[in-house]
């Protein structure tokens, strides 16, 4: 009932425009991202999202699928199952990380990684990465995209 309510449907999204957009990730069914049955949802709203939005943040698997999406970007399997508290130091100075204090703990559960020179090699920037869990989390900036049909 509380979702009904607080939440607007997907059909909704696209008649919006907003500051910001925060997308997570869910299990993966698939070995590859672009097998997973909700691909095609995703990668509209990844498009959606560069033309209307300031800012979106992709997390854990969402992160993963942006990137291999916008950029090419394929994530590596791990032998193990990577999961616990890591350590992670400020990897370059960014306004992102203004008054977080460099060597903060940062809890990851996954079974990919994204590879920081692949990462690095697109563009993006890499904001904080620890030794033993790898890249933690990384920007880039876009230049925004209009959709033919708007003004402004």
């Amino acid at each position: 009932m509380h979702l009904n309510q607080a939440y607007l449907g997907l059909d909704e999204l696209w008649r919006s425009r907003l500051d910001g957009l925060i997308v997570t990730g869910t299990e993966p069914r698939a070995a590859c991202l672009r097998d997973e049955p909700y691909w095609g949802s995703l990668t509209r709203v990844l498009e959606w999202a560069e033309r209307h939005t300031t800012s979106t943040i992709w997390s854990c698997l969402a992160a993963h699928a942006a990137v291999l999406h916008m950029d090419g970007v394929e994530r590596r399997t791990l032998g193990e199952k990577r999961f616990g508290v890591f350590a992670c130091t400020n990897a370059s100075p960014h306004p992102l990380l203004a008054g977080i204090a460099d060597g903060i703990s940062i809890a990851h559960s996954r079974w990919n990684e994204l590879p920081q020179e692949s990462l690095t090699s697109a563009g993006y920037t890499m904001l904080t990465r620890s030794i033993e869990a790898g890249v933690d989390t990384f920007v880039r900036a876009f230049q925004p995209k209009r959709d033919s049909l708007r003004t402004g």
